[in-house]
């Protein structure tokens, strides 16, 4: 039965092999021997010339007499000759490679070695600049032979690859080549519908799995290389279930990974795969099994569109797998049964899929592949495979993107550094601590250098000292690092250092649970619990009084590092069902004081569908702002006390990914000396695509310059490898630069281990920050005449994670147009502390959740003579008290709220076109003007004279994603002009600013 499948996988080889063969490219060079195979001959019409290098008469190439194979020789083993011939590509298409090697006769010397190689180039023959491919192979004995498969992904911009079918090093002999295959891999595939059930017995032996196309070259996730191991897959379905059968080779069956027993335990750690499914009508679900058959399923969800896609794992689904093992690997069949998504695939309707196989055999750390190619998260819906249904069946089709060696590369037009006009003072670098110590380096690196790892952290220090002004590692664990008080003193004043300090760790949290925390999620306490503030300012005190000698070393001290990382959990009755009183207590305070007597604690696990749980969630994200900036207050105070010339940085805020916008930026200001953020661009890659990723650290940067008034902003840069991808120098010097430009004064490197697991890192890190420390500050422009509104109560309303809209106006106004602009917070315009009269042009990308302050403020605004831009469809939906302001609304709309969604992709605007991905029906106000319309030349945006200033009012928006970001199309023009009637300088040269190379 096993044969049966696989007999139905090479029926299916042969098809691709007629239909998908990859044609050979008529390669003669001038130099070399060549041979050619004829039209009739292994590459099914086309005709391949092959050459050798280098030349030399001992290298020879002759083709045999049935012309179905190629005799390479090489006389003499210092040669290192190789043989090659040239296929042609498509850029992002898979392919498999596969021929026969036989060795007629080997000369080895010692140090050698045989590969398998391609380089990949453009239509001319020039590098595409893609890292060439290579597979080691071990060569047969004289007499005996191999066959070679292989699959690889044609990288951007490749048209053709050379194949070194065979390049040896210290080898020479004879071989022979034949049955050489060049086929593209399918990327469609037949999911037929079955009359007949399917035994779920694990056993392939139903005629609908002979009929159903395979799924086959799966993926390595985050990689384009493809899994080695022979991975296969089919589908189909009937009225009422989706059938997954799955054969998985495995060669270390002996080490097969099985420790899964428990349902909805960590399943994924095992060997087996996951199903991921979603349905037309956004109902999304994770399947997981191993090889014991134990299960997980987990809801798939976003919060609001555009958001990352997140697992809720307390949903369970009714679903079915058995799977059964040989010597040889594993199979599987599964059954989904469609009621798990209230829906049925009728016929015109698309699912999506992703399949992915969890290989953990023999391999340390295990690795996961896909059919799909994609480089963001495996949950991520957007990137799933398309299942097409009709009539009669359903097509399959992957989702592949097109690989890049380094997608996260911005080429700039115009590079500027030594000419751009500079202020007095400089920049303070630092950071490099996960440089500095062994345990931040894998088992391998740890094993190699522990004996010499004394001497290399004298270098490093070295190296730190001529390049940074603080040592990697701040008190109070650097003094027990560095040899004690007089080692540490003497330290800082050989390089003239100044320590970092922290207030705020773990040994804290350990100490407040056992006084009696409440606000906690495993070993971490919220900092919003009185005993973790307690302990901080006992702990802060104490060590200050302990250490006296340390004040004078201090540069700044560091609070809280991410606040919000465990909030949700914290706060959720679900999660933390230990504190119950507690956080009843909680609910009161908040239905009392920020609630207007409504709502009250807001659970983040809880399902959330009511329609009070926009207001739940502002009403809780005022209370947890408000307890914790004023433990930060008592903080402040304190470090003043005993610190007074240190500077205090209240928080790190997470950007990690994305920009999480929990905390009040302005009011943490309040407390604060200097603040945080952290962006690491590969894991808004991994969470949300390249798009949201490319300016993720300016972005970041610049909402914490513009919405910390009065304070020193001091940015993380990533050098270390994370979500599985490092950065390479130039990203390295792009990111600082986006920090730089955008109002940084503290540079700080994170560098998790990267002498180890991120190539370059390190020695980009040291040159880099030799430069930023020895130059002269950027004179950046200060005031504009633009604002960008972002506005808190409608991020926390409207679960916006993503901030997609804020920083899609980020890469458009200031990126591509070179526009000054700045942010400023809705709460800041409320209690005065900004004044919209300083701007003549305010952007609003989001105000669904206002309060009446704000309401009344942007009337004001456009009453006196400013030009309000809202780009949000729903705009003045509620108030904070969740009724809704009809009167202000009529007041600057003069329309009512739009509720009829539209399909429009796109609006008119007199010569522009502009691209939206949400569109609303609205009415035209009998005193307005049309600005837009949608196809049907109904209206989707309008403008009104409201007293001396102008509304402008669209009802539809591009902020679903952050498309925009990349592809702003006629948006540019039109955002363009209105900065320039507004009086904003296009083009200003600071934008350009890059540190230089080397």
């Amino acid at each position: 039965m096993k044969r049966e499948f696989e007999n139905g996988n090479q029926g299916g080889k042969s098809l691709f092999c007629h239909c998908l063969c990859i044609c050979l490219n008529l390669v003669l060079l001038l130099w070399g021997t060549t041979a050619a195979f004829a039209d009739d001959a292994i590459f099914n019409g086309a005709k391949a010339f092959w050459t050798t290098w280098p030349r030399n008469p001992s290298i020879r190439l002759e083709l045999s007499e049935k012309r179905d194979r190629v005799v390479f020789t090489a006389d003499v083993p210092g040669d290192n000759p190789t043989c090659y011939t040239y296929i042609n590509i498509s850029p992002g298409k898979g392919y498999r490679m596969e021929f026969q090697l036989e060795a007629l006769a080997v000369v080895q010397q010692p140090g050698t070695e045989a590969k398998v190689r391609l380089d990949f180039q453009d239509a001319a023959g020039h590098s595409c600049g893609a890292p060439m491919q290579e597979w080691t192979i071990r060569l047969p004995e004289a007499g005996g032979s191999l066959r070679f498969n292989r699959e690889f992904t044609a990288p951007e911009g490749a048209l053709r690859a050379r194949a070194h079918l065979l390049s040896l090093k210290g080898i020479g002999g004879q071989f022979a080549i034949s049955n050489v295959l060049f086929t593209q891999l399918a990327d469609e595939v037949a999911v037929p519908k079955t009359a007949s059930p399917i035994k779920l017995d694990g056993v392939l032996d139903e005629a609908v799995w002979q009929s159903a196309g395979v799924m086959e070259g799966f993926y390595i996730y985050g990689s384009p290389n493809p899994l080695p191991y022979g991975t296969q897959a089919r589908m189909a379905y009937d009225d009422t279930a989706l059938y997954l059968a799955m054969r998985c080779e495995e060669p270390d069956m002996p080490h097969l990974v099985k420790n899964i027993t428990q349902r909805d335990g960590d399943v994924w750690c095992d060997d087996g795969a996951e199903l991921f499914i979603a349905s037309p009508n956004n109902r999304a679900a994770q399947f997981i099994f191993n090889t014991l058959g134990t299960q997980f399923d987990s809801e798939v969800a976003q919060r609001v569109p555009g958001d990352p896609w997140r697992n809720n794992k307390a949903w369970d689904g009714q679903w079915k797998c058995m799977v059964k093992t040989d010597e040889r690997g594993w199979t599987a069949e599964v059954t989904i049964p469609f009621e798990n998504f209230n829906a049925t695939p009728l016929a015109g309707t698309l699912w999506r899929v992703n399949l992915v196989r969890d290989r953990r055999a023999g391999v340390e750390r295990g690795s996961s592949s896909q059919w799909n190619l994609h480089f963001s998260t495996l949950n991520n819906v957007g990137k799933f495979a398309e299942l097409a249904f009709d009539e009669n069946g359903a097509r399959l089709t992957r989702h592949r993107e097109v690989f890049s060696a380094d997608p996260l590369k911005i080429e700039r037009k115009t590079v500027r550094f030594e000419e751009l006009p500079r202020r007095e003072g400089r920049y303070v670098v630092g950071g490099g601590g996960g440089s500095f110590l062994l345990n931040f380096y894998n088992d391998a690196f740890r094993k190699e250098h522990e004996a010499t790892w004394p001497q290399e952290q004298a270098k490093m220090l070295e190296e730190f000292g001529e390049v940074m002004d603080c040592p990697p590692i701040g008190y109070p664990w650097g003094v027990k690092i560095y040899g004690g008080r007089e080692k540490t003193e003497e330290l800082l004043k050989k390089y003239n250092w100044k320590l970092p300090s922290i207030t705020h760790h773990t040994g804290q949290d350990r100490d407040a649970i056992e006084q009696g925390a409440t606000f906690v999620r495993d070993r971490f306490v919220d900092p919003a619990d009185p005993l973790r503030h307690a302990m901080t300012m006992k702990w802060t005190e104490e060590a200050f009084k302990k250490d006296a000698w340390i004040i004078p070393y201090l540069g700044v001290i560091r609070g809280n590092d991410e606040p919000t990382n465990t909030t949700y959990d914290t706060f959720s009755r679900i999660k933390n069902n230990t504190h119950l009183e507690a956080l009843q207590k909680v609910e009161d305070e908040i239905r009392t004081r920020y609630g207007y007597g409504k709502v009250g604690l807001f659970d983040h696990f809880a399902s959330n569908d009511d329609p009070d749980a926009p207001f739940r969630r502002i009403a809780f994200m005022r209370w947890w702002n408000d307890r914790v900036v004023s433990y930060l207050a008592e903080e402040q105070a304190l470090v003043r006390k005993y610190a007074p010339n240190a500077l205090y940085m209240s928080v790190t805020f997470n950007t990690v990914s994305t920009f999480r916008g929990i905390e009040v930026l302005p009011d943490f200001a309040r407390v604060s000396d200097a603040n945080s953020v952290d962006p690491y661009p590969t894991a808004t890659f991994a969470s949300c695509g390249r798009e949201r990723a490319l300016y993720h650290t300016g972005f970041s940067a610049k909402m914490l310059h513009d919405m910390t008034p009065g304070t020193k902003n001091h940015i993380y840069i990533q050098a270390f490898n994370y979500w599985g991808r490092s950065p390479t120098r130039d990203n390295m010097r792009e990111w600082a630069s986006q920090a730089l430009k955008n109002g940084a004064d503290y540079i700080s490197w994170y560098a998790d281990g990267n002498r180890g697991n991120a190539p370059g890192c390190y020695e980009e890190m040291i040159r880099l920050s030799r430069i930023i420390r020895n130059m002269k500050p950027l004179e950046l422009p200060e005031k504009s005449s633009v604002a960008v509104l972002y506005c808190d109560l409608s991020h926390w309303g409207g679960f916006d994670a993503t901030q997609n809209a804020e920083y899609s106006l980020y890469a458009v106004l200031g990126e591509q147009l070179k526009g000054n602009f700045r942010y400023v917070s809705d709460i800041e315009l409320d209690d005065g502390r900004a004044k919209a009269s300083d701007y003549r042009l305010l952007i609003a990308p989001h105000l669904k959740y206002t309060t009446p302050a704000t309401q009344q403020k942007l009337l004001e605004f456009v009453q006196n003579g400013g030009t309000l831009l809202v780009l949000d469809p729903e705009a003045f939906a509620f108030s904070d008290d969740g009724t809704s302001p009809e009167q202000m609304r009529k007041a600057l709309f003069n329309a009512p709220l739009p509720t009829e969604k539209l399909a429009f992709d796109k609006v008119a605007m007199g010569k522009w076109s502009l691209k939206v991905e949400e569109a609303y029906r609205t009415a035209l106000p009998a005193d307005a003007t049309l600005l837009a319309s949608y196809p049907d030349g109904s209206p989707a945006a309008y403008s009104r004279s409201i007293g001396k200033g102008r509304l402008m009012a669209f009802a539809a928006q591009p902020f679903v994603t952050a498309k925009l970001a990349v592809e702003p199309g006629d948006w540019l023009h039109f955002l363009g002009e209105l900065l320039e009637k507004h009086g904003e300088t296009l083009g200003r040269p600071h934008w350009d600013f890059l540190l230089p190379k080397d």
